[in-house]
């Protein structure tokens, strides 16, 4: 059965973990060529927001900013008059960033090694992504032109082209199996969709030593919590809010076969997959299935028009807390398009269908109930 293809592009980052032989702080010097004085600002991003941690005021295009790291975390700048944010590895070294204003996607990181190692992931997958993105373009076509024997040639090349890249990534990590980094590039390039044992397989690439650290802890965390909604295991209830404001609970549909569908109106996966579920839901709307979507969005006005914008006649529900749903939080969603299949009683069947194979899966489960 053809699987919707989910292509999400992160940046990798990478951090070592040796900390005997570190400094007791870092310093990060910025050598801008062309920049006036301005600000910049160093940015680490939680729960999906940018949030400022330190600044400094850009003079005789030079600044200076230093603190102190646990362990190697990705950090972002961000300028006032320059267009972009740029990913830093820091680490308790001395690091300086240098870049031409006319060119900055060419900025240069030197004094980190795990900026290093970061860097050199993105070399070593950018071949594949490139691939993967040619074949997307092909399936955009395909689609426009319904050429369904064309789109499922293109979608057998691009789950291969994934699996090769996701090994050439595992390959990678393994080399660097006891830094933080790794953990890092696998929470951001090899987690999307992933169920309890699969993401097991991803925590135990790394060294148990790297306990503490900031995303092998991630990783653990998910694999915890992806534990207690295994496909098998009873869906954990939650409740949130419609558009008119009324609560509506997982368990009022009971009895149901339940698609618990995650998504954002600014997410453009997303909105690709809208019209999918349409369809099936026009196709197969029983009493006996119905569709509950979450969105992750954070303005109520943006999710109503999305929901319009797309017709999605089934119920919607948000707390508008962006990345840190609740509900996303409970079924461990850290990225999007996902889906949850919930059956009658209650039990989760299923995960992450794509919508060739939610549909051939629902017409078995409504046409054959056990």
């Amino acid at each position: 059965m053809m699987k919707k293809l989910m292509i999400i592009f992160f940046l990798a980052s990478f951090v070592g973990c040796q900390m005997t032989n570190q400094q007791e702080s870092y310093t990060l010097k910025g050598n801008l060529e062309g920049a006036t004085d301005q600000w910049v600002y160093l940015q680490d991003r939680i729960s999906g927001q940018m949030v400022t941690i330190d600044s400094a005021f850009i003079e005789e295009q030079t600044f200076t900013m230093t603190g102190f790291q646990e362990s190697p975390e990705m950090f972002y700048l961000s300028f006032e008059e320059i267009a972009g944010r740029f990913p830093v590895f820091l680490e308790n070294t001395e690091i300086t960033i240098t870049f031409n204003v006319e060119d900055p996607s060419g900025y240069n990181v030197a004094g980190s090694s795990s900026h290093d190692i970061y860097t050199e992931s993105n070399k070593v997958r950018e071949p594949y992504n490139e691939r993967l993105r040619a074949i997307q373009q092909e399936m955009i076509s395909a689609e426009v032109t319904r050429d369904e024997d064309l789109m499922e040639d293109l979608n057998e090349k691009a789950m291969a082209a994934e699996q090769e890249l996701r090994k050439k990534t595992e390959a990678f990590l393994t080399n660097h199996s006891n830094q933080s980094v790794g953990a890092f590039i696998a929470m951001r390039t090899l987690t999307h969709g992933l169920d309890y044992d699969e993401m097991k397989e991803v925590l135990n690439i790394f060294d148990p030593s790297l306990a503490g650290t900031r995303y092998y802890d991630d990783l653990s965390e998910r694999v915890d919590k992806l534990e207690k909604v295994a496909v098998g295991n009873p869906a954990i209830d939650f409740t949130s809010v419609t558009p008119a404001g009324e609560e509506l609970s997982l368990s009022d549909f009971r009895g149901k076969y339940v698609l618990i569908n995650f998504w954002a109106s600014w997410c453009p996966y997303c909105r690709e997959e809208n019209p999918h579920l349409v369809s099936t839901y026009n196709t197969l709307q029983t009493n006996n299935f119905e569709i509950l979507s979450v969105s992750l969005d954070r303005e109520k006005e943006a999710w109503i028009k999305g929901i319009e914008d797309d017709q999605m006649p089934w119920p919607q529900i948000s707390d508008l807390k962006g990345w840190n749903n609740d509900a996303a939080d409970l079924y461990v969603i850290r990225s999007i398009p996902q889906n949850v299949l919930i059956s009658p009683d209650g039990t989760i069947i299923d995960r992450n269908l794509g919508h060739v194979e939610l549909e051939a899966r629902l017409r078995q489960l409504l046409e054959n109930p056990a």
